[in-house]
């Protein structure tokens, strides 16, 4: 099965959502079109990284219908490194890859994340 196209002003709005809650202005693209009103659900936990503390985040977002007719969320992660309590002053890793999960495995992913210690950005 030939894979289809994410929904490019879904993925600005996550990156987006995820700068504007971390203190950090996204400057990469403007929404065009369509999910300026998509909501975007963000976890986050503490994190040591190689080079200090930091956070890892994880944005989900409602991404329609496949090809196929099913629902899908987008998944996509996030790192902020450094541990400076004006966030605006560390830096912001924005994951490359966004993934696509059907409902199901997006909701147990989620619970996974939650039990793992993760919360909710609000």
């Amino acid at each position: 099965m030939q894979s289809q196209e994410l929904d490019p002003n879904l993925v600005i709005k996550m990156n987006a959502t995820v700068c504007e809650k971390v203190g950090h202005e996204y400057q990469d693209g403007a929404l065009t079109a369509g999910p300026q009103d998509a909501e975007v659900f963000v976890l986050e936990i503490e994190k040591e990284f190689k080079y200090g503390k930091g956070k890892a985040m994880v944005a989900f977002a409602d991404g329609g219908k496949n090809k196929v007719g099913h629902e899908v969320k987008y998944v996509k992660w996030y790192n902020l490194f450094g541990d400076d309590a004006d966030n605006s002053k560390n830096k912001l890793k924005i994951s490359d890859k966004t993934y696509t999960y059907g409902v199901e495995k997006a909701r147990e992913f989620w619970n996974e994340k939650i039990k793992e210690g993760y919360n909710r950005v609000k």
